[in-house]
């Protein structure tokens, strides 16, 4: 019965040392006129293009980020 008490106590004064204080959050958010909000892509987006001339497949990279073709046409086997 002791320890119980001894341990109830114990609990009591550790919780009640901690100093308890209430946290607010800044609300205040600026955003700089200069900054863009859209999304800007970090790395560019490669996609293959594939096409068939003359019963031959053929593929190539095309760079969508840029608008820009990176290979020639490249015959699959």
């Amino acid at each position: 019965m002791k320890k119980t008490i001894i341990l109830v106590l114990v609990c009591l004064s550790a919780i009640s040392s901690f100093n308890v204080q209430p946290v607010f959050a800044d609300d205040k958010t600026t955003i700089n006129s200069d900054q863009s909000t859209e999304i800007q892509p970090r790395k560019d987006i490669l996609r293959w293009i594939h096409t068939t001339i003359n019963g031959k497949k053929y593929k190539r990279l095309w760079n969508a980020s840029k608008g820009i073709w990176l290979t020639n046409w490249i015959l699959e086997e």
